[in-house]
């Protein structure tokens, strides 16, 4: 994954889609927005991958609960390489597992509201991303 420049972390789900924006050095994960999951979303996050000079793309990837890749994960992953293959970044995928009830406790700030749900599971991410290592998957270059 880059070494400078701003991550573009992603919460796949099959109706909407969350996003949320980190600098590689300053570590600070931040909801952007939530997408409806459209025929245009790969090209809808091409634009916004554009205009935030992102350099890399991180997708949540989750587990059941005993560890194993369901139906979803499958999904997610082949969104990935999707958008490895049309944007040409590299993908880390990072377990994700309850992001979306861990977003649910941030959702008093008027940032967060704005941005969705889904768009905070995505901050999320990117925060297990920066603080967790050893909860990637990376291997899209």
């Amino acid at each position: 994954m880059a070494t400078d420049g701003y991550i573009l972390a992603i919460d796949y789900g099959d109706r909407r889609v969350g996003l949320a924006l980190g600098h590689v050095i300053a570590r600070l994960p931040r909801p952007l927005q939530t997408l409806e999951n459209s025929p245009t979303l790969i090209e809808d996050i091409q634009t916004i991958a554009r205009q935030e000079q992102v350099t890399g793309l991180v997708v949540g990837l989750p587990r059941n609960m005993d560890g194993s890749l369901g139906p979803q994960a499958q999904k997610c992953h082949s969104f990935g390489e999707k958008l490895h293959q049309q944007l040409g970044l590299p993908v880390s995928f990072v377990e994700e597992t309850l992001s979306s009830v861990e977003a649910s406790a941030y959702m008093n700030d008027a940032q967060a509201k704005k941005a969705g749900l889904d768009a905070v599971a995505a901050a999320r991410i990117l925060e297990r991303y920066f603080e967790e290592p050893e909860s990637r998957t990376d291997g899209l270059a």
